[in-house]
């Protein structure tokens, strides 16, 4: 007794569904996770372009008011527009300056923060290996920039964070950058 046809091995009926069947979820987990990590990869990207500008910026005054943080925060928040809630803005001067004892150290002059849960920078948060070479007196300005990332799905490798971006400038035309709380 028979229980398949004579041609069972050879018949190929179906086999372009069953290959299908088979590579469907793959194909679908290669397409969502390259839209997933573009996606990342571009708001990195638009987050470091919005530090470097917000940098640019700062490096060019020579006194900053409140309202020129605010401004400067408009500024972040307009040029992310796909990001509404979570950005954050720091913009800090630091000087390095003898500390008293023989030594240079780095210290905070002002720091200023717009945005949600983000602390001014304090001198425990300067870590010297990220800082440039700097002369004695010497000052500079660091904008940081949080922004929030919320991938489209959480299971292809890429959580939810916030993205830090620093940047570090000199002043451009000014010994220093000040801040006028008036």
């Amino acid at each position: 007794m028979k229980l398949f046809g004579k041609n069972f091995g050879n018949d190929e009926k179906g086999t372009i569904t069953i290959e299908f069947v088979i590579w469907l979820p793959f194909l679908l987990l290669w397409f969502v996770g390259t839209a997933v990590w573009f996606d990342a990869y571009r708001t990195r990207s638009h987050a470091a372009k919005v530090t470097y500008t917000i940098g640019d910026l700062v490096s060019r005054s020579e006194i900053l008011t409140l309202s020129d943080i605010d401004n400067l925060y408009a500024l972040e928040q307009r040029m992310l527009p796909r990001i509404s809630n979570g950005l954050g803005l720091r913009v800090t001067s630091v000087e390095y300056h003898d500390d008293g004892a023989g030594g240079l150290i780095h210290s905070v002059q002002w720091s200023q923060t717009r945005g949600s849960n983000i602390s001014p920078m304090t001198d425990a948060d300067i870590d010297p290996a990220e800082m440039p070479i700097m002369s004695p007196l010497e000052t500079v300005v660091i904008v940081d920039t949080y922004v929030p990332y919320i991938p489209m799905v959480d299971w292809v490798g890429i959580t939810s964070k916030t993205l830090r971006t620093s940047v570090i400038n000199a002043p451009r035309f000014y010994p220093s950058v000040t801040l006028d709380n008036g």
